[in-house]
């Protein structure tokens, strides 16, 4: 007799996300930048590779337009602290790095985020957080989105 497959869907706590934002040092453009993707991929759910993909001519004010899994097309509308966060750091800290770069977000060499390098970036990250767990990986990300979007949806 097979066992069923059985898997636990893995979200951040509230007091987990606090903690990776006050591991972001917002007074440097790398803690800019680091707050910045946190806040993206905590309110839009996309996925590691459509962050890599994200050009800077694809946000426009609250709207973020990605060119996803299978090539479809998608646009994510944040709120307005999200837009204005996004932007300073577009109009501030990225843009006063020197690169010929149109991605939104690059790495401390100036070149495009790599799902590999955004994963070493997030493992670094976890650690400043001082948070552990095998299951809080890039994809938490996404089911945190998406659980929040649910439960503010179906409370009343």
């Amino acid at each position: 007799m097979s066992t069923p497959y059985k898997s636990h869907v893995f979200i951040f706590t509230w007091e987990q996300i606090q903690q990776l934002f006050a591991a972001c040092d917002v007074t440097t453009a790398q803690g800019q930048r680091d707050h910045t993707m946190v806040l993206i991929l905590l309110h839009t759910g996309m996925r590691v590779s459509e962050l890599c993909q994200l050009r800077i001519q694809d946000i426009q004010g609250s709207l973020i337009h990605i060119i996803g899994k299978a090539h479809i097309s998608r646009d994510f509308r944040v709120t307005n602290d999200v837009s204005q966060q996004l932007a300073a750091y577009l109009n501030g800290y990225r843009r006063a790095v020197d690169s010929n770069v149109s991605s939104a977000f690059i790495d401390d060499e100036g070149q495009p985020f790599t799902p590999d390098a955004v994963s070493r970036w997030f493992s670094a990250l976890k650690g400043r957080a001082g948070i552990e767990g095998n299951g809080l990986s890039l994809h938490a990300f996404r089911n945190t989105c998406a659980s929040h979007l649910f439960h503010s949806h179906t409370s009343s």
